[in-house]
């Protein structure tokens, strides 16, 4: 790595000298180490680079807070800190608290961040014959730009990425890197036609980046990013409707959407949730309600105490299975 092209560094921790016995009978060597540990900050460059060695080369190794604490990755790596160990006097809570302590070396900084993420929305259809929303959710706006069907299939593989979709298909000029970076290598007129897709989205309120006309993101947290409903389908076996258990599955399903970076893969996430819950929603996907309709709302009340918690579903990208318009509680998506 190259000073200050990939990091700047600043001194953190000089440590008290450590003392080692090393070797076998009769052969022993008396050893004292003196240590000086460095903070590094990682320029965008210098965090995508390292990103890739640690990937191509398997002697470089992440290890978490926890696991340096602990010593050891999950997977049974080794990390050899006696010296640092042995400056907090064997204390391991508090190395973990001065560890915890430094700012991080790097800062995705998505160059449109809203004090109120969770309030904040960006939904896109399935293609461009749809409407990109963008806004507070509940009262998106229609994102005024016009976007040919190429444009859009870049701007979808952007967001995908962004929201750490998976794809298959990926063109060999594109490389997928951390916090939504996609770097273009060989391919100049894929690189011509992000510029002008990132030109054309500056007056908009939020931006697609360009780092030396070959990394690009679309700069926006990820997780206020959402596919259009028409990318999922919803299941519920009718058996199970039917049946006397008190929990039972219904299957979400994004579906694959094709892009100029790759396609997107489709994702089946199975939730558990009650009987009670599962028919609700069956009740309410096959005819609408009244937003005042108390049943209707006992409905949306269980669903939003509970589905929409899950993890799983939240990195669905979908925005609501249900939701509240002209007066009427809708059932968002398709049933098969």
């Amino acid at each position: 790595m190259i000073f200050e092209t990939h990091y700047t560094f600043k001194p953190w921790r000089i440590l008290k000298p450590y003392n080692q016995v090393q070797g076998s009978a009769p052969n022993h060597a008396y050893t004292q180490y003196h240590f000086e540990i460095f903070h590094i900050e990682l320029t965008l460059e210098g965090y995508l680079f390292l990103q890739q060695k640690v990937k191509s080369d398997e002697r470089l190794v992440w290890f978490s807070i926890d696991e340096l604490a602990e010593g050891k990755t999950t997977d049974g790596k080794i990390a050899y800190l006696k010296a640092l160990v042995n400056d907090f006097d064997g204390n391991l809570q508090a190395m973990k608290l001065n560890l915890i302590e430094l700012s991080n070396s790097f800062h995705p900084n998505y160059l449109y961040q809203p004090k109120k993420q969770n309030d904040y929305a960006l939904t896109l259809p399935s293609d461009n014959k749809g409407q990109i929303l963008f806004g507070f959710k509940g009262k998106e706006k229609l994102l005024d730009v016009s976007l040919t069907k190429r444009q859009f299939a870049i701007l979808f593989g952007l967001a995908a990425h962004n929201r750490s979709c998976k794809f298959d298909y990926t063109p060999e000029s594109i490389v997928f890197h951390p916090h939504g970076w996609v770097e273009v290598k060989g391919d100049k007129y894929l690189q011509k036609e992000l510029v002008e897709l990132s030109l054309l989205f500056k007056p908009a309120e939020f931006i697609i980046e360009n780092q030396q006309d070959k990394l690009f993101r679309l700069s926006v947290e990820p997780s206020m990013i959402y596919f259009d409903d028409k990318c999922f389908s919803y299941h519920v076996s009718s058996e199970e409707l039917n049946g006397i258990r008190t929990k039972i599955p219904i299957t979400l399903t994004r579906l694959p959407i094709p892009t100029v970076l790759g396609i997107v893969c489709g994702v089946k996430e199975t939730f558990i949730i009650s009987l009670n819950l599962a028919n609700g929603l069956q009740k309410l996907s096959q005819k609408q309600h009244s937003s005042d309709n108390d049943d209707a709302q006992r409905i949306e009340d269980n669903y939003s105490k509970t589905l929409t918690k899950e993890p799983r579903f939240l990195t669905l990208g979908l925005k609501s299975l249900l939701r509240r318009e002209d007066g009427l509680i809708n059932f968002c998506i398709s049933t098969n």
